[in-house]
């Protein structure tokens, strides 16, 4: 099967590590919250608009965001099938 290529438009995952983090002696667990591909960059990165699960209408911009295959924080990576 060949590898999926992203582009504008596509819904993807962007992992973000829940609070409290680590460093406060948190669990660090990852979670997937939706973003939207805005922008493919000359180096395979790409620009999301990543939207907030919890408060409605609050979304924010990350750009030059890489691939990971599995889900890992602050990196982007492709919704399982279910």
């Amino acid at each position: 099967m060949s590898e999926i290529k992203p582009s504008v438009g596509r819904i993807v995952h962007y992992g973000v590590q829940t609070y409290p983090n680590i460093a406060e002696g948190g669990t660090g667990e990852i979670e997937a919250w939706a973003a939207l591909i805005t922008w493919i960059n000359h180096d395979g990165s790409v620009n999301l608009r990543i939207f907030h699960p919890y408060v409605n209408g609050s979304d924010k911009g990350r750009n030059a965001v890489v691939f990971s295959a599995e889900l890992k924080a602050e990196h982007w990576s492709w919704p399982p099938r279910v």
